[in-house]
């Protein structure tokens, strides 16, 4: 769900806020980050206003 969730370019604060139990879906971002199958622009820091999109979108 995430993943189809974050084509095209979401805010992390919104992917988390956008299921019933946040502080799992954060956990959940984090791991798909670290796997690599979500990529993120990592020049400024993590936070909810990082846009997340999946791995194929980052530009690589």
């Amino acid at each position: 769900m995430l993943l189809a969730e974050a084509v095209g370019g979401r805010r992390f604060g919104e992917l988390a806020a956008a299921t019933g139990c946040e502080p799992v879906t954060r956990a959940q971002l984090l791991h798909l980050l670290w796997s690599r199958r979500l990529g993120l622009d990592l020049a400024s820091p993590l936070g909810d206003c990082s846009v997340v999109v999946p791995a194929g979108e980052t530009g690589r």
